[in-house]
């Protein structure tokens, strides 16, 4: 049985398909399979991926119809997986061929890791560099993402209160099989955010292992589903389930009151950021069951959405004289 099992959903990510399956095959690890599973697509994807029909490592599932759901395909790809260690390598994105060495390396050092992950380049459609995720995580400390480390999990969730900026992409994510099994794959309740719930169900129960290297691209381009959910104006389902993940997350681990107020004002400035670019949009009985949500994590949401709200509609000048501070 192979060490590694890859599974590659894909729907119409034709042009990038091949680029896809040749970085993975181009890996300098070689001891894995590789699952490629189409979600129905209307494009070119089928032939792509029978281009390669003769690669034994290669299986293929295809379905005739999409399932609508960006998660459920890689459920069903992992359940036909042997391997140890499983990765879920997004059709669009591709990788540096020591990825899989580099990652498994770090796993096999300590039965505890249930997951090891890099730094990711952000692309766009031509290959060019956008960004980085070492922009990002500096964002939440400025030493901590700058070399390779192992550390406990839930020392790892601390930072997750505030967002998945560290650990963005599962292309860029090896997991323990067995564990991934034990916390009941991908929980298709979170429609947006089952990878970001997954990460932290792993890491209550797992050490973490990480590689400073960027070794995978993560591809932003007008069609893909990260780029779609943040071009979103009248619709905050993904705000929803960010707060759905954080009270999980603080009703299984001991936080700190400055990570925990951390956490309670950014969730609402994003939640108040999406109300005001919505214009009234957003369905209220979404907005109902969010703020709900953002009452069980902050027993003082009513003062803190006022405040933000005087923040941003209320100029300085005024805000002074009326005796409101305005958020620093």
């Amino acid at each position: 049985m192979p060490r590694v099992s890859i599974v590659v959903p894909n729907y119409n990510c034709a042009c990038f398909l091949a680029e896809r399956i040749e970085t993975l095959l181009g890996q300098t690890y070689r001891d894995f399979e590789l699952i490629i599973v189409d979600d129905g697509s209307r494009d070119d994807s089928r032939a792509v991926i029978e281009r390669y029909g003769h690669e034994k490592r290669i299986r293929t599932l295809f379905f005739n119809e999409n399932s609508g759901s960006i998660y459920q395909r890689w459920n069903d790809g992992a359940k036909l997986c042997g391997g140890e260690y499983l990765l879920i390598a997004g059709a669009d994105d591709s990788c540096h061929p020591t990825m899989i060495e580099k990652l498994v390396g770090k796993l096999e050092t300590r039965l505890s890791l249930g997951l090891a992950y890099s730094h990711s380049l952000i692309v766009d459609a031509t290959g060019k560099t956008l960004d980085s995720t070492m922009n990002w995580s500096s964002c939440l400390d400025r030493n901590r993402w700058s070399a390779d480390y192992t550390d406990g999990g839930r020392s790892e969730c601390q930072y997750l209160l505030i967002g998945n900026e560290a650990i963005p992409t599962a292309s860029a994510v090896i997991m323990r099989r067995k564990m991934f099994e034990e916390v009941g794959r991908l929980d298709l309740t979170f429609p947006f955010m089952a990878d970001y719930i997954l990460w932290v169900k792993l890491l209550l129960i797992s050490d973490v292992a990480f590689v400073a290297d960027p070794l995978t691209y993560w591809r932003w381009h007008p069609r893909s589903v990260t780029c779609r959910r943040l071009q979103a104006k009248t619709d905050a389902s993904d705000v929803e389930e960010y707060y759905r993940v954080i009270c999980y997350l603080t009703r299984y681990l001991t936080t700190s009151k400055e990570g925990l107020e951390m956490a309670r004002e950014k969730w609402a400035n994003v939640w108040i950021d999406r109300l005001i670019a919505g214009r009234g949009r957003i369905p209220v009985r979404q907005n109902r069951r969010i703020y709900r949500l953002a009452r069980e994590l902050d027993p003082r949401i009513n003062r803190r959405i006022a405040r933000l709200l005087i923040d941003r509609c209320i100029p300085g000048s005024i805000a002074r004289r009326l005796g409101l501070h305005r958020c620093q």
